[in-house]
């Protein structure tokens, strides 16, 4: 279990759809999980991704996956194909998602986790090719699916051996796809997302801080991405609320804008994503996440 400040909570915690499923796994119970995988469809394909990071993360048996994903189901089979690329099983995660989509060809969710486990190939060029075709498969399913538009920012951002051209590269897709959605979206986030990946590539590769604590232009492309998205009034809130929220928060420590830095953790109230602050301090996300409050004056 991921370790959590005191008083806060997960950010699942928050997405009742999530909490559910959450609470049902840690009682051993993948039923609630199996029910919403297959409930989200049309406009809410993202939250399969979810669901099968959460089955991940509670059924620590793999022998256990391996069996449900012998049943040819595809929430399992997405499920065994997520674990075996976070695990760089790069030959049986594509077997699995070559499985899946033949058990449901309109799903995009195999498709955003061949991307994912493109990410685990050591060469660049092939991870690249393979990447860009499984993107563009999920795209046609799926055009706004924001999970699919974040695992390709994170494969650019490794895709060339010179750090400057990923960030082209990565920061060209990002403003071109926000371009392309109207206001009140998650996918119009995308532009700070870009800058979130960037940061932490820079922290995983133990570089000097980025550009972006004292980049102009990066803080008002950031804060533009956040009013574009969770911050319209025609936003509605997703189950990747409250992430967003975190990354956004993040960046802004990052940057030193107290300001909106309060404002972003004050609307996450309770709520601690720990895979974002654990990925922009590079060690410990809590003494992060406490030191960005701190810097808020909460």
């Amino acid at each position: 279990m991921k370790k959590m400040p005191d008083g806060f909570v997960p950010t699942r915690a928050r997405v009742p759809a999530l909490a559910s499923v959450a609470e049902a796994l840690a009682r051993g119970d993948l039923g609630p999980a199996h029910g919403v995988f297959h409930a989200s469809r049309d406009g809410a394909w993202g939250l399969r991704l979810a669901i099968v990071r959460l089955v991940d993360e509670h059924v620590t048996s793999g022998r256990r996956i391996d069996e449900l994903a012998r049943d040819g189901d595809a929430c399992w089979l997405a499920t065994s194909a997520y674990r075996h690329a976070r695990e760089r099983n790069l030959r049986e995660a594509l077997a699995d998602c070559e499985l899946a989509v033949e058990r449901d060809d309109r799903d995009p969710t195999p498709f955003v986790i061949e991307i994912f486990a493109a990410r685990g190939m050591r060469d660049r060029r092939k991870a690249f090719e393979r990447a860009t075709e499984a993107y563009i498969a999920a795209q046609a399913r799926a055009p706004e699916l924001y999970e699919a538009h974040e695992q390709m920012l994170h494969v650019l951002s490794i895709c060339d051996e010179s750090a400057e051209r990923s960030a082209d590269s990565m920061f060209q897709l990002a403003r071109s796809i926000a371009g392309s959605v109207p206001e009140g979206v998650d996918v119009a986030f995308v532009p700070a997302l870009a800058h979130f990946v960037q940061y932490v590539r820079a922290v995983d590769e133990r570089r000097a801080r980025p550009q972006l604590v004292a980049n102009q232009q990066a803080a008002y492309e950031i804060a533009a991405a956040c009013r574009r998205s969770f911050g319209s009034p025609r936003y509605v809130p997703t189950h990747r609320t409250f992430t967003l929220l975190h990354v956004a928060a993040a960046l802004h420590a990052v940057i030193g804008d107290a300001t909106r830095l309060r404002a972003e953790l004050e609307r996450a109230g309770d709520t601690y994503d720990a895979d974002v602050w654990n990925a922009i301090s590079g060690g410990d996300g809590v003494d992060a996440f406490v030191a960005a409050r701190a810097q808020a004056g909460l």
